[in-house]
């Protein structure tokens, strides 16, 4: 029999976001996840991602450079566009770079409200919590 892949999922509502396939280590990183720390002094365990289900996350922002964890790269906040639960951070590398260097892709996600538990129930969301979602993409 085969064995299925693990589904990475939102810890809010479940929303299937990526698969354990696509989990990497960031060149120049000490591995797959990593402790980050924030400019407000909050701790981030993050999961680093190639990459993840476009239909699950929506970005909202304009990408900074300022206190990213990656040098080189630029940082977008990511949403679970399921229930707009604050998933992580996409990364864009700025200025030029080496397209063969898998270690250092041109994009790729850092995730900290993520899962691999298949019994996090999905919930529903309500539709104040959808509108106001709508409404910042509208910004963007």
């Amino acid at each position: 029999e085969k064995k299925q892949e693990a589904v990475l999922r939102c810890k809010h509502c479940g929303a299937a976001i990526s698969q354990m396939q696509h989990v990497f280590s960031v060149g120049g990183s000490e591995g797959t996840t990593g402790a980050y720390v924030n400019e407000h002094g909050i701790v981030h365990q993050t999961m680093t991602l190639r990459k993840v289900d476009n239909h699950s996350v929506v970005c909202i922002g304009s990408p900074e450079t300022k206190d990213s964890w990656f040098p080189g790269y630029s940082w977008t906040i990511a949403y679970c566009s399921i229930c707009s639960d604050h998933l992580g951070w996409k990364f864009r590398r700025v200025g030029k770079g080496d397209d063969d260097d898998p270690a250092r892709p041109r994009t790729f996600w850092g995730f900290s409200s993520i899962t691999t538990d298949k019994h996090v129930a999905p919930r529903r969301v309500s539709f104040q919590t959808r509108t106001a979602l709508a409404m910042l993409l509208q910004y963007d």
